[in-house]
């Protein structure tokens, strides 16, 4: 039998009121990491991909009750966790068992690097405006000729003119400095 057989995590129980009560763990399983890394790094952005930090302290919050307490929770929850967790004292007794763990913090940096790279990964204005000349040149014919295709020639210049020559002189100017 091997010391990483059947490892039980300690727990704190903490009073919510005179009837309920709340177990921390004071861990937290290398599975139930992964998913509470994945969910923080990708739920702090909204529907137009822009980062929004009080999402992230909602999901502070639920992730230290949905993964280090015994309260059962489903995503849904997340606004009422957050308006619950301001009443009392109960919230800031289990944040501060949570917050105090050494894997607390390693799961903090977990997320940072996550949503740097989710940052660093996506399309900037420069990868956009590139896309949209590759497809306006892709759109044209194989067989295109200009001296006998002005109206083709035209029609591309048109195409072109969607795209903010600002923007666009910028971001190559941009570009070339890096």
């Amino acid at each position: 039998m091997s010391i990483f057989d059947n490892v039980t995590f300690e727990t704190r129980t903490i009073k919510v009121n005179s009837k309920e009560k709340i177990e921390v763990t004071l861990g937290i399983t290398a599975s139930d990491f992964r998913d509470a890394i994945e969910q923080m790094a990708k739920s702090v952005f909204d529907d137009n991909d822009i980062y929004v930090s009080a999402f992230r302290e909602f999901l502070r919050r639920y992730i230290i009750i949905k993964y280090f307490t015994n309260v059962e929770v489903t995503d849904g929850d997340m606004v009422a966790i957050f308006e619950a967790s301001q009443v009392g004292t109960w919230f800031s007794e289990i944040e501060n068992i949570v917050t105090s763990l050494p894997v607390w913090a390693e799961l903090e940096r977990a997320v940072d690097s996550q949503i740097d790279y989710i940052l660093a990964s996506r399309k900037n204005s420069f990868d956009k405006i590139c896309d949209k000349i590759n497809e306006i040149v892709g759109a044209i014919p194989d067989d295109f000729n200009a001296s006998e295709s002005l109206s083709d020639v035209k029609d591309v210049l048109n195409k072109l003119s969607d795209v903010d020559k600002n923007q666009f002189v910028n971001e190559v100017l941009d570009r070339h400095k890096k």
